[in-house]
């Protein structure tokens, strides 16, 4: 049985006119990456009032850098499949 590393991928959030660069295990949840690191995707009074990730209440939406293009998306249904650029408002 081989020990390989568990495979890595780059978050790169923008908040508050600063950007932070996380390191995310391969296929984690952007919402429970964000929580670990201090870092919320909630605005105001949704950090207390939201589904806990569940993908129905919509507060834990993050804007998506794409190029060319930004989306809206919920952070609890992303996964960290590739290196990510995001927004929080």
């Amino acid at each position: 049985m081989s020990d390989s590393p568990t495979r890595q991928v780059t978050v790169r959030v923008h908040a508050g006119g600063e950007v932070t660069v996380l390191s995310a295990a391969y296929g984690a949840i952007l919402r429970q990456v964000l929580l670990e690191n201090e870092l919320s995707p909630y605005k105001e009074t949704n950090r207390w009032l939201n589904c806990r990730g569940m993908g129905i209440c919509g507060t834990c939406q993050v804007i998506v850098v794409k190029p060319d293009l930004k989306e809206r998306e919920r952070s609890c249904q992303i996964r960290c499949f590739r290196d990510l650029e995001i927004e929080l408002e």
